[in-house]
């Protein structure tokens, strides 16, 4: 068997050609190409067209300029010498043959210029007659030159009369050509004219017949396909898509089939998800995000539906809780650490609870309890003693377990309320007796309490007011070397003027500014204010500001204190923090960074009512302070108490061998001041030098000290 040949492999292949040949051709670029092809064609066929029209009118134009009017311009010229010639001959007259030789050699030129004049009247006609009437011109110009010669002038004459007459049918004959050329050349024109609107109109044809099959092929499924885009775009996404060929639109139509399915996909996707952020929302509406426990919106609805069992004896409770001190615990664990510890405490108080009672989170660090189904007040205040008992167990919070504590509100219905926002009201005012009583405990509501949450909660609006406003001040009580007998320094006291209540004790205030939060921006005011006050001073004068334990619960009392030296100018040293005992139980790491970093900074740092609450001598070891304040109420008990000068004696030395200023406060009278020179102690401030006074006042306090010291 022998092996295919090439010619035999050939035809194999054409249908794979024809088919890619197909292909190409059945794109829409090739449609394109091929209409484009076809209008340039029949335009390019118009144009050849009409060029060869012009060619033919041109030939004709030019043929009779050429030929036509050039023949009669020669004829006219030729009829002009032989009228010349005659004239000449009749100057010159019979006897005078000789006499001119002038006048014979101008007919002589002008017989060789009619000549050539006839010659080419005769070559440029367009008719035989003209050619042959230049002929007999040419002639009778022979015989009339010979009768001349010959003087036969009878014969002159006759040949004269004959030469004129063809001449005349000369340049008829060459005008009547012109004009029969002319009117065969308009016709060749006005044919052409009509040959070339004739093509005109047949190139229009086919140009539109091209543009109806390129419509046909393109522009109407290009439509039906923007037609099905617009509806989709509109949302009708079971939209048909139209079917098309192997082309660039048939892949378009294609990709829009394929955008359509996901579009729908995408769109009930978004619904799905749609439908359950709505079921989501609707959850969050009714439940707090943290806990999963319902929120306010929802107590308040299962209050109101147990306030309407009421009628049927069925009693209910309402129980508040509150955590202790959870703002500090939150800003000392951070945002993450204080929900960890709410949802720990959520999960405790959720095993607490029956299913028929109601645990929710009303926010921050409230929780309220609806106890259903009571029969006496004692059946609350058991759930409450079971609450806080179990908060007296550290909670779990990951790894750790953290102390809190806790305070409960009770309200009874129907005794103390039979609305629901009345029996919250007053289980919160419960709850706020509670605190106020020293924490961890339970408080049933009375009729007295709300008249003083009223005034505390007037009292706190008022303080928020009197921050924004700045509406407090600083007042300096002077600090006495008792060597020198010089001031050395100001303790600054914040006081409150209020508008109604007077002058507000800090002893009520700044208490209520830590539970409220409100005591670091009100720290943070006294710092700046003393320092710029201080800057005004003598440079050995130093100024004190009390910090509040809460205000350690942060780093930013390091940054307003920085802060505030920059903006002023103050030297570092002539600041001087006072930090009380309360701040330094925990014995934090954050506390010791805390009080080393303003240490780096430059600033003085004092104990402040050494001796009270609950002092411990490792305090003095463990935190950098610069001096101790030995608390008044020691001072005020020297006086005839040998124990009380033996600790105040104890605490000097101590402190010295520190390397510790000692400061006693509460100085009042020469005695106390005597026995405390006694004992060691390097400082004094009390009312015996001065009460605090205004910064205005403070360069005139200082001199009046000076002058009692120069008295001395």
């Amino acid at each position: 068997m022998r092996a295919p040949s090439e010619p035999d492999q050939a035809p194999c292949g054409q249908p794979g050609t024809i088919a890619r040949l197909r292909t190409r051709l059945g794109t829409i670029r090739a449609k394109l190409w091929l209409a484009c092809a076809a209008l340039s064609g029949i335009t390019a066929l118009v144009g050849l067209f009409a060029v060869a029209s012009i060619d033919r009118a041109g030939g004709q134009v030019v043929a009779t300029f050429d030929q036509s009017l050039m023949s009669i311009n020669f004829a006219r010229a030729a009829a002009a010498d032989f009228a010349t010639i005659e004239a000449l001959q009749a100057r010159i007259g019979p006897a005078s043959d000789e006499a001119n030789e002038a006048g014979e050699a101008r007919i002589g030129d002008l017989a060789a210029s009619m000549r050539e004049n006839l010659a080419v009247a005769a070559e440029r006609a367009l008719s035989s007659r003209a050619r042959t009437a230049a002929s007999r011109v040419e002639a009778l110009l022979d015989a009339w030159l010979a009768a001349r010669e010959g003087r036969d002038w009878t014969r002159l004459d006759a040949l004269s009369q004959q030469a004129a007459e063809q001449i005349d049918l000369l340049v008829n004959f060459t005008a009547g050509d012109a004009f029969t050329h002319r009117q065969a050349a308009l016709r060749d024109v006005e044919a052409a004219r009509a040959r070339n609107i004739g093509a005109l109109v047949a190139a229009l044809l086919l140009s539109a017949i091209v543009t109806m099959v390129l419509a046909r092929r393109l522009i109407g499924p290009v439509a039906a396909a923007s037609a099905a885009a617009n509806r989709i775009a509109a949302g009708e996404l079971d939209t048909p898509i139209p079917g098309a060929g192997n082309d660039e639109l048939g892949t378009l139509l294609g990709a829009m089939a394929v955008m359509r399915d996901n579009i729908r996909a995408t769109v009930e996707g978004e619904i799905a998800e749609r439908r359950s952020a709505q079921e989501r929302l609707i959850y969050l509406s009714r439940h707090d995000a943290l806990t999963g426990l319902p929120n306010r919106a929802q107590f308040m609805e299962r209050l109101d539906a147990a306030v309407a069992q009421l009628g049927r004896g069925i009693g209910c409770a309402v129980l508040m809780l509150d955590l202790d001190d959870f703002r500090a615990l939150n800003e000392s664990r951070g945002t993450e650490g204080g929900d960890a510890v709410l949802r720990a405490v959520a999960q405790r108080l959720a095993a607490l609870v029956r299913e028929t009672d109601t645990l929710a989170r009303l926010g921050g660090d409230e929780f309220a309890i609806i106890q259903t189904g009571i029969e006496r007040p004692e059946d609350a205040a058991l759930l409450a003693r079971r609450v806080l008992e179990q908060f007296a167990v550290p909670v779990a919070v990951g790894t750790q377990a953290v102390a809190l504590g806790l305070s409960c509100g009770i309200a009874v219905a129907p005794a103390d309320g039979t609305a629901a926002n009345v029996l919250l009201h007053n289980a919160d005012t419960a709850l706020a007796r509670a605190k106020q009583d020293g924490r961890g405990s339970h408080r049933f509501f009375e009729a007295a309490l709300d008249a003083r949450v009223r005034e505390r909660r007037q009292l706190e609006i008022d303080l928020r007011e009197a921050l924004a406003e700045e509406a407090f001040a600083l007042h300096y009580q002077p600090l006495v070397d008792l060597a020198s007998g010089r001031v050395t320094g100001f303790e600054s006291l914040i006081r409150w003027q209020h508008p109604t209540r007077g002058m507000v004790s800090p002893g009520i205030f700044i208490p209520l500014a830590e539970a409220m939060g409100l005591i670091g921006p009100i720290g943070e005011w006294a710092i700046h204010t003393a320092v710029r006050a201080a800057t005004s001073w003598s440079a050995s004068v130093r100024v004190a500001v009390n910090v509040s334990p809460m205000q350690f619960a942060t780093p930013r009392l390091v940054e307003a204190v920085a802060r505030a030296l920059a903006e002023s100018g103050l030297p570092a040293h002539r600041l001087e923090l006072e930090v009380t005992e309360s701040a330094l139980l925990a014995e934090s790491a954050q506390v010791r960074t805390m009080l080393h970093q303003l240490k780096e900074l430059g600033v003085r740092i004092a104990m402040d009512d050494f001796g009270t609450g609950y002092s411990s001598l490792s305090y003095l070891r463990s935190f950098p302070f610069d001096k101790i304040k030995i608390d008044q109420s020691f001072v005020r008990n020297m006086a005839g108490d040998a124990g009380t000068v033996a600790i105040v004696r104890a605490i000097a030395g101590l402190g010295s061998e520190l390397g510790m200023r000692i400061t006693a406060e509460g100085v009042e009278t020469p005695e106390q001041l005597a026995l405390l020179s006694q004992v060691g102690c390097h400082d004094v401030q009390g009312y015996l030098f001065s009460k605090p006074v205004p910064a205005a006042e403070v360069p005139a306090l200082i001199a009046r000290i000076e002058q009692v010291r120069l008295a001395a």
